[in-house]
């Protein structure tokens, strides 16, 4: 009867100590608001938390970076409607410099004005971006990652925007259009400006060298400047649609990040309504066995045999 009852007060403490764990660790739940103190205590949800977090490591370098895409995207876009008001500038001079009746005075101005603005072009192919790096580089653009798998150009290079300027006679750059439209504004009424055709050439096919008359040099201005202005609204264009897409990916990830972080939430933090109940119910089932407990080994040894 004795190896009974120690037997059967064994078994209690050990339950009462195992409630007890319970207990604290419920208390360290709900202080910490972290469900999982262990991996053991949920490994498939354990496995899962690991995995977020580096998804959300990950989405926080490509959210980094679609913003120094951003960045540069808006830089370049700030750049290219300075081009853009260049262009227009330039395209009214050279429509005011082609006419007849403008003096020879008026002409050899606007032919500086011309080339002033072909320096300022020359400046702003040279632009710094944010990072200072060349805003337009002279290469590829840079391709900046901003998810698994997806790297975008935050801008073109500079001779897609100022070197490719489609023309009667073939790609120019837009500083050449100027600098040509000055000279031809400058030429004397008999004098004749050498020109270079679509195919490379500089004289026909008879060996004579390609030249125009002021007059014509001057159309080809007129015509060059133009098509160069449309240049930089087509390239204004597409710098609005790199933007677009930096924007959607900084959106997507913003997105993703929140999808991540209430995941992330539902696995790993307390569910403190349940976690604070069980406290309770787990406390008073602990204070009710230890009394009881206590009351039942205040009897005496003769008490439990007799």
């Amino acid at each position: 009867m004795i190896g009974s009852t120690r037997y059967t007060a064994s078994v209690e403490i050990q339950r009462q100590t195992s409630l007890a764990a319970e207990i604290s660790k419920l208390q360290q739940s709900v202080s910490s608001n972290k469900r999982l103190t262990a991996a053991s205590d949920d490994p498939k949800a354990a496995a899962r938390i690991a995995d977020i977090r580096q998804n959300q490591a990950d989405n926080t370098v490509w959210k980094r970076n679609a913003d120094i895409g951003a960045g540069i995207a808006a830089s370049a876009d700030t750049a290219l409607k300075s081009l853009s008001s260049l262009t227009q500038r330039a395209k009214e001079l050279i429509i005011a410099g082609a006419n007849d009746t403008n003096a020879n005075l008026n002409r050899t101005q606007i032919a500086a004005e011309l080339r002033s603005i072909a320096g300022e072009i020359t400046a702003l192919s040279q632009s710094k971006d944010p990072n200072g790096q060349p805003l337009f580089p002279t290469g590829d653009p840079l391709q900046i990652p901003v998810s698994n798998g997806r790297s975008l150009p935050a801008t073109a290079s500079a001779t897609e925007v100022f070197g490719t300027v489609k023309t009667a006679q073939g790609d120019r750059s837009m500083v050449d259009i100027l600098n040509n439209a000055a000279a031809a504004l400058e030429l004397g009424p008999d004098a004749k400006l050498p020109y270079t055709d679509a195919d490379g050439n500089t004289t026909d096919a008879d060996g004579n060298p390609l030249e125009w008359t002021q007059t014509e040099a001057l159309a080809a201005s007129v015509a060059a400047i133009g098509n160069a202005d449309d240049h930089v609204l087509s390239v204004q264009t597409d710098q609005g649609i790199r933007a677009q897409r930096f924007d959607t990916e900084k959106a997507s990830l913003s997105s993703g990040g929140d999808d991540m972080t209430v995941e992330r939430s539902s696995l790993e933090d307390t569910d403190l309504t349940y976690a604070v109940a069980a406290y309770q119910a787990k406390s008073l089932s602990l204070q009710a066995a230890q009394t009881m407990f206590a009351q039942t080994h205040k009897n005496s040894l003769f008490d439990l045999i007799g």
